[in-house]
């Protein structure tokens, strides 16, 4: 289906935009294609670039955009591979013209090098966020024998990557048995990956390790989902979700109350959240027993 360029029904705003986001969009007269409908989000192909718009549910990440208004994009007719457009510093979205001319520009990057939290802390950082584990259990139907099988593989995948890393052996392997491995757009072993991942980079001691994440993980790419792909593509560049980044940094500052941001974190997905957050802890906890 193609985009109608000589009707416009409505004007929206991007409030903020992911700086990627603006220079994929900043090609005159560019034109690219929906690759997915979602009730809060849309995701579209431009020059093989992927990016996402939120309504003003929405929350910064890689390559994506957040309006001010709320607009339910199930509701305007949109569907897979339906033209969108730019023209003068606005999108064109079916009958919507969107302005990012004005928007705030923020770069996704994650800082790299911090200071890791007080020892006494980073326990308590790794239980509370550990805990999620029970949390995930609940949402799944664990009497479903594909799902326990999953379950089962990936918990034990995630403790053979862990131990990989520390003992600095048989890395690509252990990415191997869990990257795509999982339910939803974006699979549980994935986001485990993207939570360690990032802590990894983000924390002093543990750069080394990320660098030696992102070869095994770029290699495997191809085996997840469209979704998942991006947003590995994007954490193997140190780029990552505000929130994620906003929980780390209240955890390098000490903070002893980071529910409220690892609540922000579990509203990813279904489980997507949950699983970032267990390695987010498995990334402190290689961290933990590495110092020197």
């Amino acid at each position: 289906m193609g985009g109608r360029e000589d009707k416009v029904i409505k004007i929206c705003n991007i409030s903020y935009a992911d700086i990627d986001f603006i220079e994929a969009l900043n090609k005159k007269e560019a034109k690219g294609k929906v690759h997915s409908v979602y009730r809060n989000c849309v995701n579209f192909i431009f020059d093989d670039i992927p990016l996402t718009l939120f309504n003003n549910k929405g929350e910064l990440a890689p390559s994506c955009a957040v309006l001010e208004e709320n607009i339910c994009f199930t509701d305007i007719n949109l569907e897979k591979n339906h033209i969108v457009y730019i023209k003068n510093n606005s999108l064109y979205l079916n009958d919507f013209q969107i302005n990012y001319e004005k928007s705030l520009i923020s770069d996704s990057t994650f800082p790299i090098n911090r200071k890791l939290p007080q020892k006494n802390l980073i326990d308590n950082y790794i239980t509370e966020l550990y805990g999620l584990k029970s949390s995930i259990l609940e949402t799944l139907d664990t009497e479903d024998s594909f799902v326990k099988l999953t379950l089962l593989t990936l918990f034990d995948g995630y403790k053979n990557l862990i131990e990989s890393l520390i003992k600095n052996k048989d890395i690509e392997s252990a990415v191997n048995k869990i990257l795509g491995l999982g339910f939803g757009l974006t699979p549980s072993g994935d986001d485990f990956i993207t939570g360690l991942m990032l802590t990894l980079r983000y924390f002093k001691g543990g750069q080394e390790m990320y660098e030696s994440l992102k070869e095994p993980v770029k290699k495997r790419l191809s085996v997840t989902t469209d979704v998942s792909r991006w947003m590995l593509s994007s954490v193997i560049k140190g780029k990552g979700r505000n929130c994620i980044k906003d929980l780390l940094l209240n955890i390098e500052n000490n903070n002893a109350n980071i529910e409220p941001m690892i609540k922000k974190v579990t509203l990813i997905g279904s489980t997507s959240g949950k699983d970032t957050c267990l390695g987010i802890a498995a990334g402190l906890y290689i961290l933990k027993e590495t110092m020197s």
